[in-house]
């Protein structure tokens, strides 16, 4: 019984504490012109999903990608990559089929190469190529409240600041951290800045102030790449070091030939139905919502509606369903009723599309009542 309206499938996944929700995007079609506010929506708290960042992911024209995405952070902002989320982007796509376990997918940073780890001590987890690091700078002066201080920037698919501490615990992240995420040097697009502490030339520690999310994060992939990064570029650490996150986990980053390559979990939590209608998100643009009904039956016939419900108790099957020979398709009693026949259309959605656009019925419209 739907009484919700329609709904798109959905998966939450998370990188190291980095939570996403995913949607593939190849049959149900959300425009691109409304990601952003689908991301608004359903990122919220206590009215949504709940997650750092949304993306889908989408069949590609380009014969050297397997696939792209389009990534936006819970505040809606559309961001370049994200580590943790490419990770999440990869293990997803070999499991649904949409790629074999080392593909290729493209992101507004450019293609970025993925691999499902099957064997060994790391299998399940994914590492991923990154595109190659542009704009990076050591030795950074700026004012922080009216005193000097030393920072470094890199950009690993998104722009971010690293700043080298002695005791990261005793940071105040929320305080310092968007202080250098909006200041004047890295005005408008502002950046993500990470808090680095090195441990030894294969250990870090990292926190994460990221921007889009506005917050700290458990962990971010492509920050914690810039920090290894800058640290071996100024002689701290060796081409491989494993960086411990805010949120426990450990992030492995590799430098290999001026690559770099990030290494760590991916995990699906739950998956389930984002229902529109308290989201207050509208089907509309979107083929695989809005289309017409075909008289398949798939709702009466093993889910029948509220107003059934209402009328005849709970039955399998609604008696005001009824197969049309002259139409070939199902129709519904209720709906032609004179009485109560508008009443009905409004609270079933009639006109606005099908409940179950997926669903192989609509392929196949037939009288299915002597099916056994």
């Amino acid at each position: 019984m739907n009484i919700f309206g329609k709904s798109v499938p959905f998966y939450k996944m998370q990188g190291c504490g980095n939570d996403f929700v995913v949607i593939d995007n190849r049959e149900i079609g959300v425009p691109e012109s409304v990601m952003d506010m689908w991301a608004q929506k359903i990122c919220s708290r206590a009215f949504g999903v709940y997650a750092d960042g949304l993306f889908f992911l989408e069949n590609s024209d380009d014969p050297a990608l397997d696939y792209r995405w389009h990534f936006y952070n819970s505040d809606g902002s559309r961001a370049e990559m994200c580590g943790n989320a490419s990770r999440c982007a990869g293990k997803l796509a070999h499991a649904i089929e949409l790629a074999p376990a080392e593909h290729t997918f493209g992101t507004d940073a450019g293609p970025i190469k993925a691999q499902v780890l099957l064997e060994g001590p790391n299998r399940g987890r994914v590492k991923v190529q990154l595109t190659p690091p542009v704009g990076t700078e050591t030795n950074i002066k700026i004012d922080i409240d009216n005193q000097p201080m030393t920072i470094h920037f890199a950009d690993t698919g998104v722009p971010h600041v690293v700043v080298f501490v002695d005791d990261i615990e005793a940071l105040d992240i929320m305080d310092l951290g968007p202080k250098i995420r909006y200041h004047d040097h890295f005005a408008p697009a502002g950046t993500n800045v990470n808090f680095a502490q090195v441990k030894d030339e294969n250990t870090m520690l990292l926190r994460t102030y990221e921007r889009g999310v506005e917050a700290e994060t458990y962990a971010c992939g492509t920050g914690a790449a810039a920090a290894q990064l800058i640290a071996n570029k100024l002689g701290l650490t060796d081409d491989y070091a494993d960086l411990t996150t805010t949120g426990n986990e450990v992030l492995t980053i590799f430098l290999e030939d001026g690559n770099i390559f990030l290494q760590g979990a991916a995990e699906l939590t739950f998956k389930g139905d984002l229902f529109l209608e308290p989201l207050d998100l509208k089907a509309d643009g979107i083929p695989s919502l809005t289309q017409d009904c075909v008289g398949c039956g798939w709702c009466c016939l093993t889910d029948p509606c509220m107003d059934s419900h209402r009328k005849y108790g709970y039955m399998r099957r609604c008696p005001d369903l009824f197969w049309d020979e002259d139409k070939s398709r199902y129709m519904c009693a209720m709906m032609l009723d004179p009485e109560i026949g508008e009443q009905v259309k409004k609270s079933q959605h009639a006109g606005q599309g099908c409940y179950a656009p997926r669903n192989s019925w609509r392929e196949d419209v037939r009288n299915r009542d002597d099916d056994k």
